[in-house]
């Protein structure tokens, strides 16, 4: 799959005055495939606007720069956005806005190294506006990661659902957290939260902090979360096969984290995660 990138689509991006880049995909953009790579880019500043009805793949590349990202999907528009960061870990701030029926399926795999602070909020503005969201993430040796997703139900029949799942090592922290908050008309809105997060050594420190706010009635709302050190007896049988505690550690996980490699469909960076991964353990 070839990808096109957008900052070197036929129109110029524009530049604004505090140094952001503006770009808009139109429907002569419908159903394509971008590449937002900011290792290749001196902006880290970006307002995206994808128009009505129009049907965009994107994948992000992350570095170690910090990074603003203001998108805004309008109505019947469907983005499938994949973002990864295998660098280093620099905080980012996103906004996400949908419009009527729009919809956005987002993944996040976070194997960078560093202390980062991501924080991402996505603004359900019209009705049956939808998100679907899964992250995973590593935090190893001294790393900290704050990682936030807080979703506004602000129209009725909305819907989303973010699955977070990670691991801490060492004497790293990683912390999941966010708000999903339906708003007074927004019946019929559909929202859950999910976070489970496996430490692995005496230090490590992990963290989940969903919280759900409700201001209407006629919904559907639930959150988990669930932090808790690697099971003990799945150590030992590993072992008791011939590995050594490190090969059994590094096993249980590839297991963990290997799911969010689905989400992406280039080999290339299939293989890249994994191997951030391996790296990291």
């Amino acid at each position: 799959m070839e990808r096109i990138s957008l900052f070197e689509i036929i129109q110029e991006p524009k530049v604004g005055a505090l140094g952001e880049t503006h770009i808009a995909l139109t429907k002569k953009d419908a159903c394509k495939h971008f590449v937002l790579d900011w290792t290749k880019h001196a902006s880290k500043q970006l307002s995206l606007v994808v128009e009505s009805s129009v049907i965009v793949d994107i994948l992000e590349i992350g570095s170690s720069s910090e990074r603003n990202l203001d998108i805004t999907l309008h109505d019947h528009s469907q983005v499938q956005w994949r973002a990864v960061n295998l660098v280093e870990g620099k905080d980012a701030h996103v906004f996400f806005r949908l419009d009527s029926s729009a919809s956005l399926d987002y993944a996040f795999a976070d194997f960078a190294k560093g202390t980062e602070t991501i924080d991402m909020n996505v603004d359900l503005i019209g009705p049956s506006a939808s998100l679907t969201c899964h992250m995973a993430a590593m935090s190893y040796e001294s790393d900290q990661k704050s990682i936030s997703v807080s979703v506004h139900h602000q129209a009725p029949d909305t819907y989303a659902l973010v699955s977070s799942y990670g691991v801490a090592q060492g004497t790293g922290l990683l912390k999941f957290s966010g708000t999903s908050h339906i708003f007074h008309g927004a019946p019929k809105s559909k929202t859950h939260q999910n976070a489970k997060i496996m430490v692995f050594d005496p230090h490590s420190v992990g963290r989940a902090n969903p919280i759900l706010k409700i201001d209407e009635n006629d919904v559907e709302a639930s959150h988990s979360a669930a932090v808790g050190k690697v099971n003990d007896e799945h150590l030992f049988y590993l072992c008791s096969r011939g590995l050594t505690p490190h090969e059994a550690k590094r096993l249980i996980t590839m297991g963990y984290l290997n799911p969010i490699i689905r989400y992406f469909n280039e080999k290339h960076v299939q293989k890249a995660i994994e191997k951030a991964i391996m790296g990291r353990i």
